[in-house]
C-alpha cells in the first residue's frame, strides 16, 4: 500500500500513521509506503512514527540538487531490484551512482535538520500572511485545507485560465505553477476528488512557500493576481 503523507497540489496532509497502523492490525504482511518528498524537512517526520516500511525523499524539495532521492527501508523488508546488473545500492539499483548529487544531498539535509521546527513556524506565519491579503481580492477561492501544510497553497483564480494567469504573472518576474509537473496540461484529478472541476478547476493556481519566502514577495504576487483578475481574459 503506497500513501503520499503530504499531498504536492494541495498540501493536504494525509493520516499515514493511522493508515498504516490499522493495515499493520489486520494485515501484517503488507509492505507500506509513504512518499514523503513533501514533507521530508519541512513537516517534523519520524519513521518510527509512520509505521511505513519503505519511505522515499527527494533532495530537490529541500533546496538540494535534482535528480538525487532516497528510500529507506525497513530492516527485515525484502525489494526486488527493477534494474539489474550490477551490485550498487546494495545490489537494489545497478548503475554508477552520482556521488557530487549523493554529497549534496547529504549537504542540505545537515543544514536544514537543526532548524525543521522554526521553518515550520515561520512558514506557518507567512501562510497566514498570504491568506489574509488573498481573501482581500475578488473572486480568489483557496482550495488548500487550512490545516495542510504551509508549505503548499491551492488557490483559483476567479475562472481565469491556469495558463493564461501564469503567463501574465511571468511577465512580471512571478512564478507559481498551475499543479504537479507531472500532470501539465490536464485538469487535476487531484481538485476533482474534492469535488472542485470545471472553470474553478482549470483557473488553479499553486502557490510553493519556503521559509526563505518574504511577505514583500508575497505581497508582489497578490498585487500581480490582483491586476491580472482585472486584465486577462478567462
Amino acid at each position: 500500500v503506497s500513501m503520499m503523507y503530504v499531498n504536492n497540489e494541495t498540501g493536504y496532509i494525509l493520516p499515514v500513521k493511522e493508515v498504516f497502523s490499522a493495515i499493520n492490525r489486520r494485515m501484517p504482511d503488507i509492505i507500506t509506503h509513504t512518499d514523503c518528498v513533501q514533507a521530508y524537512m519541512k513537516l517534523p517526520v519520524k519513521v518510527s512514527a509512520l509505521n511505513a516500511d519503505l519511505v522515499s525523499l527527494s533532495a530537490h524539495k529541500i533546496h538540494g540538487v535534482k535528480g538525487v532521492g532516497a528510500l529507506y527501508i525497513r530492516k527485515g523488508v525484502r525489494v526486488l531490484p527493477i534494474v539489474t546488473g550490477g551490485k550498487q545500492e546494495k545490489g537494489i539499483r545497478s548503475g554508477t551512482e552520482s556521488v557530487p548529487l549523493i554529497a549534496a544531498f547529504g549537504a542540505a539535509v545537515e543544514k536544514m535538520l537543526p532548524t525543521v521546527a522554526q521553518r515550520y513556524e515561520k512558514a506557518l506565519r507567512l501562510k497566514a500572511y498570504l491568506l489574509e491579503k488573498l481573501g482581500g481580492i475578488e473572486g480568489v477561492e483557496v482550495n488548500s485545507p487550512g490545516d495542510g501544510s504551509p508549505y503548499v497553497i491551492n488557490i483559483s483564480a476567479g475562472g481565469k485560465r491556469s495558463e493564461i494567469m501564469l503567463h501574465f504573472l511571468e511577465s512580471r518576474e512571478i512564478y507559481v505553477s498551475s499543479g504537479s509537473a507531472c500532470s501539465k496540461g490536464q485538469q487535476s484529478g487531484v481538485l476533482g476528488q474534492f469535488g472542485i472541476r470545471d472553470k474553478r478547476a482549470d483557473s488553479a493556481l499553486r502557490v510553493s512557500i519556503t521559509a526563505e519566502t518574504t511577505e514583500a514577495e508575497l505581497d508582489a504576487f497578490c498585487e500581480g493576481l490582483h491586476i491580472g483578475m482585472e486584465k486577462v481574459r478567462g
